[in-house]
């Protein structure tokens, strides 16, 4: 060893690993969360497999120019400010030159920490007290992220998780260098205060950019003066509410891609007091108008106008159902202008997700309507698929269960391809009630506006468990024809017509290009593992065949259950925010509890992998059986729901925790950076596949090869030849 190392403390340089591992965590969620914003929503994915990337490439840094070095902290500390500085490097990308953010410039951050964190395990003689670190520090980063959304924005949590890194450098002063590394967190505290302070925020972005793509925000209002009134960013999304040079009407976007509409109204009137707004909304209005309901549900209520539509044609009761609660505030704060459509003692606003409204018991309504409904606008760890519970055979099962005995259930689409799907699923959720397939048009009256005239809501979908009666047939055919539309004949479900199911809930097919992509994300990402760490160089000598096919299937299993958890709890739970907060928060905290109480079972390395891969593979087999779309899960009542996650997360959380660390207990500590570099590696390629799978085959699939990953993790484990350097890991306290 050369003069002047000096070995950091292993209680330090776990606290220093649980705060890097926190702010990476908060950092990647802030971030994602502006991705989906700034570009679009399933841009989320390919940002996440770059961030996981990162990591693996800063681990593959570490092992190639930290490894054998004496100056470990110094490396330590200049590692945490890079990582703050390039992070303030990406946000000044995303809010003055967007396209660099979308080349990369995000990525920094991460390839620190994954150095940061490959190097604390060469290190450490411990690896699980290590790994315990940064699981709770992901833990509580994971937890904090959707609150601190909440209430501060994606900004300032993204300078809060930076400013994290500043504590944990401090702590590795006492070394002899490093203290210039301070310099570089000025910057930082430059930039926070003219966040805090300045009128004029350097850090705030331009809603009406396009930066590669053009956003339904841009699009829409081309054409028209637009500028924003107000914007709100938490957890669930950006919201921006327009204004335009149309005085009848409000904008507001969800992430710049998805409207809604605010329309004037007077809360008084049977209609609308401009003709523009009357006309738009007059194949929306028939189903009021024609069958006059009395209590009214209408799933996403957005900014009202249904609501309003409902009230207008004589509703006695309506129930407003939005996941979106920023948009809900910003139609109360506009007040007269929306004619208080969300303040009114005959309408109840319920700031929820639909499908977890309806676990709870609810007197029928008359009318069940969705309007454009989108379940898949925002996220904050990505998305496995395109997925959109609102529309599934089993959720037009539950809207049936819903209604009086003579009710209706309405969906407005707004294009005929779209509502050919709608029409095939609603045909297989009442063939599942009983209907015979020949005797489905009986039971649905379809109606459409021209094309030509570009009506959003140009497609009109109603459709009973009981047949419509001749007389009501001709009332809304007649009602349609005075309006300009027409009944259209019900074309024939196709053979090849998979209907989406919540074990499957894909309503919208992926694109082709999106699935050639992660298809090349995955064989690059295997491709780039191999290539830096299983070939023979003449540098260094390649990592043995087994340990990297261990690394790499520890990587693709956990982001494979990653995925498939996220699916499942944010269908139990409704709400993406709620689900990573437990997923995530709930799977690290419970994998660091599980390195501990291993470590202090005493066993050899080998032992704990083995046994651990065994319990995660018999944990997904059960979850399989019993998963949230089982039978017995669809019975529980929303307040059980967060019992089942956690029954879900926790015993897979504890088999998960001795895995990585007795994994790297048993190979020598120079690999260590190698392997976690593979890891990281695996963990792109993981993610990936879970999008394949669950876009073609559900859910079910990215759990089997969950689980066929662990096992065969396990089966490697038992044929690796024995370290004599590995010991059993003494228990000691974090």
């Amino acid at each position: 060893m050369r003069e002047g190392f000096t070995r950091v403390p292993p209680r330090t340089l776990t606290i220093v690993v649980f705060l890097a591992a926190a702010s990476t965590l908060l950092l990647e969620v802030a971030l994602t969360r502006t991705a989906s914003a700034l570009f679009f929503t399933h841009i989320t994915t390919l940002l996440l497999a770059a961030c996981l990337a990162a990591l693996g490439l800063g681990a593959a840094f570490a092992h190639r120019f930290a490894t054998g070095r004496a100056q470990a902290p110094t490396f330590l500390q200049w590692l945490l400010a890079a990582g703050a500085l390039s992070g303030v490097f990406a946000l000044l990308a995303i809010a003055h030159a967007p396209l660099l953010f979308l080349a990369g410039a995000f990525a920094g951050p991460f390839f620190c920490a994954g150095a940061l964190a490959a190097e604390s395990y060469r290190l450490s003689p411990t690896p699980s007290r290590i790994f315990a670190g940064e699981a709770l520090g992901g833990a509580l980063g994971a937890l904090v992220a959707p609150a601190a959304l909440d209430h501060f924005g994606d900004v300032t949590t993204t300078l809060f998780a930076l400013l994290l890194l500043l504590p944990a450098a401090l702590l590795l002063l006492p070394s002899r260098r490093g203290h210039g590394s301070l310099l570089l967190f000025l910057p930082l505290l430059a930039v926070v205060a003219s966040h805090l302070f300045l009128p004029n925020q350097p850090l705030a972005t331009d809603p009406f950019s396009a930066p590669g793509f053009l956003p339904h925000l841009v699009e829409q209002t081309r054409g028209h003066t637009a500028h924003v009134l107000r914007s709100r960013v938490d957890s669930y999304a950006r919201t921006d509410l327009v204004h335009t040079e149309e005085p009848w009407l409000r904008y507001l976007y969800t992430d710049r891609m998805y409207p809604a509409r605010v329309l004037r109204w007077d809360g008084l009137s049977p209609q609308f007091s401009t003709a523009e707004p009357n006309h738009l909304a007059r194949l929306k209005r028939l189903p009021f108008a024609v069958l006059r309901p009395s209590r009214v549900l209408v799933l996403g209520a957005g900014g009202g106008f249904d609501v309003a539509l409902a009230l207008q044609s004589g509703a006695q009761h309506v129930d407003a159902v939005e996941v979106n609660a920023a948009m809900v505030a910003l139609v109360q704060d506009l007040g007269d202008f929306s004619g208080r459509v969300f303040a009114r003692r005959d309408v109840s606003v319920h700031v929820e997700e639909a499908r977890r409204f309806l676990r709870a018991p609810h007197a029928p309504w008359d009318v069940v309507q969705l309007s454009l409904m989108q379940a898949d606008s925002s996220v904050l760890r990505g998305v496995a698929g395109v997925q959109n519970w609102v529309m599934t055979v089993q959720a037009a099962a539950t809207y049936f269960a819903q209604l009086t005995q003579h009710g209706t259930l309405v969906v407005v689409q707004n294009t005929p391809e779209i509502a050919e799907r709608t029409l095939w699923t609603l045909a297989a959720a009442l063939q599942a009630r009983g209907v015979p397939v020949q005797d489905v048009p009986q039971h649905v009256v379809l109606l459409n506006l021209p094309m030509a005239e570009r009506n959003p809501f140009s497609q009109l979908l109603l459709v009973r468990l009981r047949p419509f009666g001749a007389d009501e047939r001709a009332s809304l055919t007649a009602a349609a024809t005075a309006l300009g539309a027409s009944e259209r004949a019900l074309p024939p479900t196709p053979p090849d017509f998979v209907p989406p199911t919540d074990a499957r809930p894909n309503f919208y097919p992926a694109h082709p290009l999106l699935l050639v992509l992660n298809a090349a994300l995955a064989a690059v990402a295997a491709a780039c593992a191999w290539w830096l760490f299983a070939r023979r160089r003449r540098s260094r000598p390649p990592l043995p065949p087994n340990a990297f096919a261990q690394a790499l299937f520890l990587g693709a299993g956990l982001m494979l259950l990653q995925a498939a958890l996220l699916a499942d709890a944010q269908f139990l739970l409704g709400r993406a925010p709620v689900a990573v907060a437990w997923t995530i928060g709930g799977l690290l905290t419970a994998s660091a509890l599980g390195a501990v109480l291993a470590q202090r079972l005493n066993l050899a390395p080998q032992r704990q992998l083995v046994l651990g891969a065994l319990g995660v593979v018999v944990l997904c087999l059960v979850h399989l059986l019993l998963g949230p779309t089982a039978p017995l899960a669809l019975t529980l009542p929303p307040s059980w729901t967060h019992v089942a996650v956690a029954l879900a997360v926790l015993p897979l959380g504890l088999a998960l925790g001795p895995c990585f660390p007795a994994f790297l207990a048993a190979v020598a500590s120079p690999q260590r950076p190698a392997l976690y570099a593979v890891d990281g590696l695996g963990a792109v390629a993981g993610g990936a596949l879970a999008v394949l799978l669950h876009a073609e085959f559900g859910v079910a699939a990215v759990w089997c090869l969950a689980a066929a990953c662990y096992a065969l993790l396990a089966f490697l484990a038992i044929k690796a030849p024995s370290n004599p350097t590995a010991q059993p890991q003494t228990a000691s306290a974090l």
